[in-house]
């Protein structure tokens, strides 16, 4: 099945360490695919526009990072200042 990175995090909520895998100009053969699957990968999908690989890895690290955390919403502290810096 290839999900949506929100559906994958909906499912899998909490993730300490993750492993991708972008695929080539023309996508992954079935042979590949294959063996991506075999090997623990899941398959997930950035939309519906095809991008060049520099921009999908980009695009992949930063949903990543908002999804999982990095670019989320943190809780604030009490006494902190609504500041931007």
């Amino acid at each position: 099945m290839n999900l949506g990175l929100r559906s994958l995090r909906e499912s899998r909520p909490q993730c300490a360490r993750i492993v991708a895998a972008i695929g080539p100009e023309g996508g992954w053969d079935d042979s590949e695919t294959a063996r991506l699957l075999n090997a623990g990968f899941e398959s997930v999908h950035l939309g519906p526009r095809i991008l060049r690989f520099e921009t999908a890895a980009i695009a992949l690290v930063s949903s990543i990072q908002l999804l999982w955390g990095d670019l989320g919403e943190t809780q604030k502290k009490e006494g902190d200042k609504d500041e931007m810096h």
